[in-house]
């Protein structure tokens, strides 16, 4: 499926005040695609964008590792060329703790 096909959805994303790069990532995907995205609504919370697409309210673009959350109604599909994210590890000063390690 590609992002573009997408251009007529109502989109659900994180709030830009709890995560603002996710938005902006979001918003430049669909830009790249050609399209300015519908945004319904930001919600605080991934599962609460779950919810929400499980009740039919739009579709949302959400990092692979929320698959691993289950909820029914929900169906994740791969786009064609996905936008990818730098994410970061980070931990307290000081020497790491053995799990950081």
């Amino acid at each position: 499926m590609s992002l573009e096909q997408l251009h007529e959805d109502f989109f659900l994303g994180i709030s830009e005040v709890t995560y603002s790069e996710a938005c902006r990532h979001v918003m430049d995907a669909c830009a790249r695609a050609g399209f300015r995205p519908r945004i319904l609504e930001m919600v605080e919370r991934g599962y609460t964008i779950l919810g929400l697409v499980a009740g039919q309210s739009g579709v949302a673009l959400l990092p692979e590792s929320l698959r691993a959350l289950p909820h029914p109604g929900v169906v994740f599909r791969p786009l064609a060329d996905p936008p990818v994210a730098d994410l970061y590890l980070a931990w307290r000063a000081g020497p790491p703790e053995p799990m950081a390690r």
